[in-house]
């Protein structure tokens, strides 16, 4: 009987501990609270494109369960909000996947077409659970191109197999290329009127010198002028190109622009600032990337800033601290915003093993303010939201309002993804209430340039 009082004893104080530990968590957690819904109007002035992957829900990244969506295709929708409502007035099949970071479509610069890298393919309707969704889901290979120059009836132009294990695409400002990852080999896709001229393959180191999870190029982003290159290599590395010269088979050179560098902990997918002086990447600081932990017990996130140098001598400026896993950012027009989409923990299942894990139905927004000719920026507002894996954001065209993905609504099980829209005022984030549902599974956003 004593052993039996000292058992029970001891659970009771494991259990008061644990209790005790759970309550500081979220006490001391520091994140942005939910900020109050301010109403209409919008403020968002342009149309843009939402991605959505309908082949699985927020949480299968942890559980590996993918609630697929029966009868549904992955879809592009076209938006037009108002500054009242908003609802898609057209849409496009398009296979692709959230299984990267938000960098997977993107829109030529005259508003005409818009492309989509098929990071991962369909999984078998019949399938219910993968062990791991980044290994066992189909392999992406298509480039898909979209004819958006009629926004209501948005039609495929072409499907292009272009290699296996696709990352990210984006088109230069010229509108004649576009530079798509893939964990082997940088493609550069040269256009003519929407349509495929050639594609040239430049294979890439995958390694940066230590054992990494993912190995390979995970993101290219173009300069503004069309030459220069930023290619992110695994989670660790940034490294520069310049295209140059074409030789007699047409294929332009790729030249080495200054050192590899290692920055960060876990990049994502970056972009060049407007005026071309900057890269800017953000950093969800996740370790490894490998283990349980780097998710539940991760520190805030930062935006790195390199100040690119077309004759090599980059250098890397003080990062800027944000709020928990910036995953997507957006810069905007004007140079002078930047604002980081911090999922928090949104990204964990609605199991009991983790329903008592701090930040799950928070995610939030960072606004910063940024000098364009410094590189210096500073967070000057962070609000929460509510909402499951919100990974992308993007500025309108007259960079004071913004849309934000939510793959799903934390309380609303319709199997629909929204697009939330924001205002910018006075240097504050104001919520409107605004939202576009779209497809369940909204992961990338871009602003069609007007």
């Amino acid at each position: 009987m004593t052993i039996i009082k000292w058992l029970g004893a001891s659970l009771s104080l494991i259990l008061i501990a644990g209790l005790c530990y759970v309550s500081a968590w979220h006490l001391f957690d520091d994140q942005p609270k939910r900020a109050p819904i301010m109403g209409g109007p919008t403020g968002f002035d342009s149309m843009l494109l939402a991605a959505s992957d309908v082949d699985q829900y927020f949480g299968a990244y942890a559980d590996g369960v993918l609630k697929q969506i029966p009868n549904l295709k992955d879809t592009i929708s076209v938006l037009a909000p108002t500054q009242t409502t908003s609802s898609p007035i057209g849409t496009a099949p398009a296979s692709h996947s959230v299984i990267s970071w938000p960098q997977i479509i993107d829109v030529s610069n005259d508003a005409r077409f818009a492309f989509i890298a098929e990071t991962r393919g369909k999984p078998n309707p019949s399938t219910k659970k993968v062990p791991d969704v980044y290994a066992t889901l189909p392999e992406g290979r298509l480039l898909t191109i979209l004819d958006i120059s009629n926004p209501a009836n948005p039609t495929v132009l072409s499907k292009t197999d272009i290699g296996g294990d696709l990352w990210s695409v984006m088109a230069n400002k010229q509108g004649n290329q576009l530079a798509i990852a893939t964990t082997d080999a940088l493609k550069i896709v040269d256009l003519n009127d929407g349509a495929i001229a050639a594609i040239h393959d430049y294979p890439i180191e995958k390694y940066v010198g230590f054992d990494v999870i993912r190995p390979g190029l995970k993101a290219a982003a173009w300069h503004p002028d069309g030459k220069h290159l930023a290619l992110q290599i695994t989670e660790h590395a940034l490294e520069f190109y310049r295209l140059g010269p074409r030789d007699a088979s047409g294929k332009p050179t790729l030249l080495p622009v200054g050192e590899r560098l290692m920055i960060g902990e876990t990049l994502t997918a970056g972009a060049f600032h407007p005026n071309g002086k900057f890269f800017l990447i953000t950093d969800v600081v996740w370790g490894s990337n490998s283990v349980a932990t780097d998710f539940l017990f991760n520190k805030n996130g930062v935006v790195h800033v390199v100040q690119f140098d077309p004759d090599g001598a980059h250098k890397v400026l003080d990062p800027i601290e944000v709020k928990r896993s910036p995953e997507g950012f957006s810069i905007s027009p004007d140079g002078r915003s930047i604002v980081t989409v911090n999922m928090n923990r949104s990204y964990l299942p609605p199991t009991p093993a983790f329903k008592l894990v701090p930040g799950r139905l928070t995610p939030s927004l960072s606004l910063i303010s940024f000098n364009p000719e410094t590189g210096a920026g500073k967070v000057i507002h962070s609000a929460g939201f509510s909402g499951y894996l919100p990974e992308d954001a993007t500025f309108d065209q007259d960079s004071n309002a913004l849309a934000v993905a939510i793959f799903e609504q934390s309380k609303e099980q319709d199997n629909l993804g929204y697009v939330a829209y924001w205002r910018i005022e006075n240097g504050k984030l104001v919520r409107t209430g605004v939202r576009t549902p779209v497809a369940r599974g909204v992961h990338d956003l871009v602003t069609i340039p007007n």
